[in-house]
């Protein structure tokens, strides 16, 4: 195969979808577990936000170091987009997630997956207020 001709092979492209559906939807299963692991208590949110910040930190550091090694052009920020990727990247991640981390408390993982779900929505209309070139037509 060519260098990425793999990318268009119907075999890899289902084996990639049902891995990402599987680590998406056990994403909120595992929340619960490592809050039970780590004896992290309904009520304590600070060790909540400590556990979701140590998980962020973590994915960041490791998409970084792979954006580096394979797209180091791309990976550089130019300063107007600074003020659009921190507005969305507090609205989308940021806030999102306080909000899911204090509430998957009170609700099952499986309602919480439902919800954050969702996001894609909101992603979508936030963007047709960050972004000029986004716009929302019917």
């Amino acid at each position: 195969m060519s260098n990425r001709s793999y990318l268009k092979s119907p075999f890899f492209v289902a084996a990639i979808a049902v891995l990402c559906t599987l680590l998406w939807g056990t994403a909120f299963p595992c929340i619960k577990i490592g809050y039970e692991l780590f004896r992290i208590d309904s009520g304590d949110i600070p060790s909540k936000f400590i556990f979701a910040g140590a998980r962020f930190l973590g994915a960041g550091l490791i998409v970084l170091i792979i954006g580096i090694i394979r797209h180091p052009k791309d990976m550089i920020i130019r300063k107007k987009d600074i003020l659009p990727i921190s507005v969305l990247g507090f609205f989308q991640t940021f806030l999102q997630y306080l909000l899911l981390y204090t509430g998957i408390v009170y609700v099952s993982g499986t309602k919480s997956a439902l919800f954050t779900s969702l996001s894609a929505f909101g992603s979508v209309i936030l963007s047709a207020f960050v972004f000029k070139s986004d716009n929302l037509t019917l």
